[in-house]
């Protein structure tokens, strides 16, 4: 998007834009229209402040402090839209592990996302991998009521996109692949964005994941083209 149209997201014109302060206005934070959606959402209701003390976090315990100074960081819609609709799970700094039923939130706009971290890492990772999914929940539809299956921060550089280039992998699904690689390279341009730095920020990393899973469903569309090319003359050879 242009300048003058995400200014328009906010009413405003791209003067107002750029002496308001809104540099956090930029192209990465209305990549998707699910990340839009939330921006009129916060804009309809009075482009209110949002307090880090009112982010819901389960397991902290003494390490809040590192999330909410995560948080202050984070762009005001962004930051409003973490505190109604995200939960953050943190395990392995105070506690190894912990058992507890979920908190309402009850001001919340959507179906709840749960951040899930890992807390075994110095504070700055934290902050990083912290962003880095909070800006998953910002940009991401919101999800179904029906859990189904988590995926992991580590998976992006594990998972399908990296055991699809073995021949044998007919399974791969392309199209799939490649919109999580998307997913994952717009929000560590996010993270980037926001002064992260580390894996999770890692845009340079996250676009050749893209790159390679952009050729591999490259490669497979045209061996499915050559298949479909072949198989009238294959027929022809069956019937003789």
């Amino acid at each position: 998007m242009t300048l003058d149209e995400r200014a328009r997201l906010l009413g405003l014109s791209c003067r107002d834009v750029v002496r308001g302060g809104c540099a956090w206005l930029t192209d990465s934070l209305v990549s998707t229209q699910h990340a839009r959606k939330r921006l009129r959402r916060w804009i309809a209701a009075g482009r209110p402040a949002a307090d880090p003390g009112g982010i819901c976090i389960i397991g902290a315990g003494g390490s809040a402090d590192v999330i909410q100074a995560a948080a202050r960081r984070l762009p005001a819609p962004v930051l409003w839209h973490t505190c109604r609709n995200v939960i953050t799970l943190l395990v392995g700094r105070e506690l190894a592990g912990i058992c507890s039923r979920l908190p309402a939130l009850r001001r919340s706009h959507e179906t709840p996302f749960i951040v899930a971290i890992d807390g075994g890492r110095d504070d700055a990772a934290l902050q990083a991998v912290w962003a880095h999914e909070t800006g998953h929940a910002w940009l991401s539809r919101a999800p179904s009521r029906a859990l189904g299956r988590v995926t992991t921060l580590g998976e992006a550089r594990s998972h399908e996109m990296v055991r699809a280039a073995t021949p044998a992998a007919e399974w791969f699904n392309c199209a799939e692949a490649e919109e999580r690689a998307l997913d994952e390279w717009r929000v560590a341009a996010l993270c980037q964005q926001w002064g992260f730095r580390g894996a999770a920020g890692d845009v340079t990393q996250y676009a050749a994941d893209l790159r390679r899973v952009r050729a591999l469903r490259a490669a497979h569309r045209r061996r499915h083209e050559t298949d479909h090319q072949d198989r009238p003359a294959r027929h022809a050879d069956r019937a003789r």
